[in-house]
């Protein structure tokens, strides 16, 4: 453990002389030195805090339920759109093979129902 003096690190303690009587009745002068910590008041809460803390937790979901609606959206036209493109390829299978095409009509349509 490293000793280091108060001039060291720019402190200049309190130093109170203190009178101690000794054994022979005589009082004597001893120096005892005395560092002052303070410590900072325990601050309250901030008035509106709850409220703001309460409005910013509002926005956020309401901001996640507004992405989540944006997804399941985009998940939607996505699924219309590739239902489309199997129905344009059961159209051009139909002449070939109608049973295959009236299979892949279906299959569009339990897609695109999700």
């Amino acid at each position: 453990m490293a000793n280091i003096q108060w001039n060291d690190i720019g402190v200049t303690p309190n130093i109170h002389p203190i009178e101690l009587p000794t054994a022979a009745s005589t009082a004597k002068v001893f120096t005892m030195s005395s560092v002052t910590v303070h410590t900072p008041a325990q601050v309250a809460e901030p008035r509106g805090a709850r409220v703001a803390v309460a409005a910013v937790l509002a926005l956020r979901e309401a901001w996640a339920g507004l992405r989540r609606g944006l997804a399941q959206r985009r998940a939607y036209n996505r699924r219309i759109a590739e239902a489309a493109e199997l129905r344009g390829i059961a159209r051009a299978m139909d002449r070939h093979d109608p049973r295959v095409a009236a299979e892949m009509r279906a299959a569009a349509d339990r897609h695109e129902l999700g």
